[in-house]
């Protein structure tokens, strides 16, 4: 553990066993099987005390405020901020991430039909608006096909090139005068 990442100064970063190694020692507090991420809202156990007697057992949310937990209470149900949360006991302290549902992070655009159902108005100049959008982008992606599309008489041009030059120096061999060595009559 005391040698560099070169690798004449050891393979061990090469070796398979290196990211499992390093993943245990990164998560590694004594603790195991403990779940340590949430999502906005889930209720999160508070983890008991060993002994009989009372602990006390604070929650330290992402915006720093402080919430005492009363003993006895096995879930904290406050989790409506993402961010990094501290459950601050006298036995030590132990981390959480409440995260964004996945399902909030779709960002594909919605329907008017979608608009609609949420009960929104919409008014007509609204939909002539996003129509005239729609065929502005529509006739846009049709003229950028017909241009590449029109791309291929520049291959047909450097193809028909071709034919005239290799036409050309054909027509130029065949033609040419046949030369005559000495001693051979025409």
């Amino acid at each position: 553990m005391t040698s560099g990442w070169n690798p004449s100064d050891s393979q061990l970063a090469l070796s398979s066993k290196f990211v499992p190694l390093l993943y245990s020692l990164l998560e590694y507090n004594g603790v195991s099987d403990v779940q340590r991420q949430y999502f906005v809202n889930d209720p999160v156990p508070i983890p008991q005390p060993r002994t009989s007697e009372p602990e006390t057992v604070r929650i330290r949310r992402p915006d720093d405020s402080l919430i005492d937990i009363e003993s006895g209470q096995k879930f904290f149900s406050r989790t409506e901020l993402p961010g990094i949360y501290t459950i601050e006991s006298s036995s030590g302290n132990r981390i959480f991430a409440v995260n964004v549902p996945a399902r909030e992070c779709l960002t594909a655009p919605l329907s008017l039909d979608d608009f609609e159902q949420f009960g929104i108005p919409l008014n007509s100049s609204t939909l002539n608006i996003q129509t005239k959008q729609t065929q502005q982008a529509k006739l846009h992606s049709s003229i950028i096909d017909m241009e590449n599309k029109q791309k291929l008489w520049r291959w047909l041009l450097i193809a028909l090139l071709a034919v005239i030059v290799v036409e050309t120096w054909l027509a130029g061999w065949l033609t040419r005068p046949a030369v005559l060595t000495q001693g051979e009559e025409k």
